[in-house]
């Protein structure tokens, strides 16, 4: 796995993992309750910032349809390589462009699209008020902007190695920007000049350690990551994967996180709507 300046890398072998997670329940509810938030139109234009393995962009191009159209970017390739097959398997290629550039810095005219979304996506991004300026100016008067945000002290995994879970999740903070973005964001909108319409809670709670579950990939995702770093060492990861696989045996197994959805819109009019 690559990183860069310490973070998480989001590459191929990083996409091949995020597919699986994105095919979960948790996922789908995620994206579902994203795509509520900004109730996309026949026609419109939407702009996908970090798309992942692309299925939020392919479910916004269904539902804005053949007149509409939706822009996918990502600093990395790989992702947009994701984006653009899976575009092409869902039917839906002629809605969906891919644009390599950076959130803080988008390559778009102003008021170019009806509304945004950004799924765990800005707290990666280092320059956060930057990123909102930018999220602010390609939308149009009126256009809707949805952000799923973690904060990552809502992460509760039972384990009867309390240690060894505390020295794992402080390897983890590294692997991001922002570690408790959600916190910032209703300051941080109202200065870019959004107007905030709603904050929700995108809960995730996992009792079973399966290939069907969000926990499982994140947990995996997590043990990749932190080999190595923080004095982590790979013993530790294993003796953590078993403390693991072992309350999953005996019933045991417990699992959860919490995600914040915010709503908020560019106002239509200099002083609101």
């Amino acid at each position: 796995m690559n990183t860069q300046q310490g973070m998480l890398t989001f590459d191929a072998e990083v996409g091949r993992k995020l597919e699986g997670a994105y095919r979960t329940p948790e996922a789908q509810a995620r994206r579902k309750a994203a795509r509520e938030a900004v109730w996309p139109r026949p026609g419109e234009h939407g702009l996908d910032i970090g798309p992942g393995p692309g299925f939020l962009a392919c479910e916004l191009a269904r539902q804005v349809g053949a007149r509409g159209h939706i822009t996918a970017i990502d600093v990395n390739p790989a992702m947009l390589a994701l984006t653009r097959d899976r575009a092409h398997q869902e039917g839906v290629a002629e809605q969906v462009t891919v644009h390599e550039g950076d959130a803080a810095a988008l390559p778009f005219l102003d008021q170019s699209f009806d509304f945004v979304v950004a799924v765990q996506v800005y707290e990666y991004v280092p320059t956060i008020a930057q990123a909102l300026a930018e999220a602010y100016r390609v939308l149009r008067p009126g256009g809707r902007l949805a952000i799923v945000a973690t904060d990552w002290d809502t992460l509760i995994l039972h384990t009867d190695k309390p240690a060894v879970n505390a020295h794992i999740n402080q390897a983890w903070d590294e692997h991001l920007a922002h570690r408790k973005l959600p916190q910032r964001v209703p300051g941080l909108l109202h200065q870019a000049g959004f107007h905030l319409t709603g904050v929700s809670i995108v809960p995730v709670i996992n009792i079973t350690y399966d290939p069907s579950s969000f926990g499982f990939f994140l947990i995996n995702l997590i043990a990749t990551f932190v080999r190595g770093r923080e004095g982590v060492s790979g013993a530790e990861v294993d003796d953590w994967l078993a403390d693991i696989e072992g309350q999953s045996n005996n019933g045991g197994y417990f699992f959860s996180l919490s995600q914040h959805l915010f709503q908020a819109i560019r106002p239509a009019a200099e002083h609101g709507i």
